[in-house]
């Protein structure tokens, strides 16, 4: 992998989180998905460190910020592993529509601007109901950890009830309210789920469709 000297403080944090610390918990993951969809891939570690684990799953990575989508080429190349990640050069959101995408640490870019920031870009916006409805019957795995966005993505998302064959990591943004809000819209559209390192702004969230057979996360140490 590489750490770029301009972004190395943010770079850095995705090593530890992603590559040395798993913070997902993939490697005790004790199934295997179809497909993984990778929504704010920064620099593709999580693809990368999904791709190892399942040799044989297929790979959706979605991150809108240029240098970032450029690193991420770079990182499937060195791989060997550009025929296997659709690498999509877009935003996912609760609507398909342009938008602004406020730059921040490359790590923090995001569709809302309510957090100081250096410049914009315009960039697309997709669902992610427009991704899952195709391979809907394919066990899936989608990590989310996309600034805020996961709000608008997932309160879209929960709409299509009744939901199968799928699971979530992601993190959440916002205060206690705000977290607990995703987890009952989930719950409402018949998901369960658990919170692991759930703090006053952020927390990581599992959820799946009971049809997977899961019943918590391995971060959550279930």
């Amino acid at each position: 992998m590489i750490v770029r000297d301009k972004h190395l403080r943010s770079d850095l944090q995705s090593v530890l989180e992603l590559a040395a610390g798993d913070c997902y918990g993939l490697a005790k993951f004790a199934w295997q998905p179809d497909v993984v969809i990778d929504g704010g891939g920064n620099t593709g570690l999580f693809s990368l460190a999904a791709a190892a684990r399942w040799p044989a799953v297929r790979l959706l990575c979605f991150e809108p910020m240029p240098a970032n989508v450029e690193l991420i080429r770079r990182h499937l190349a060195m791989n060997n592993l550009t025929e296997r990640v659709e690498l999509f050069p877009i935003a996912l959101g609760g609507d398909n529509r342009k938008a602004q995408f406020f730059l921040r640490e490359a790590n923090q870019g995001s569709l809302g601007g309510n957090l100081e920031f250096s410049t914009t870009i315009d960039v697309d916006v997709r669902r992610l109901w427009d991704f899952y409805e195709p391979i809907r019957s394919q066990r899936i795995l989608v990590k989310l950890d996309v600034e805020g966005a996961e709000f608008e993505i997932l309160n879209d998302f929960f709409r299509q009830a009744p939901l199968s064959h799928i699971a979530f990591v992601l993190e959440v943004h916002g205060d206690r309210a705000a977290q607990n809000q995703i987890l009952a819209g989930a719950e409402a559209a018949g998901l369960i789920g658990c919170f692991w390192e759930q703090a006053s702004e952020t927390a990581h969230l599992f959820l799946t469709t009971k049809d997977l057979g899961l019943t918590g996360h391995v971060a959550a140490g279930d």
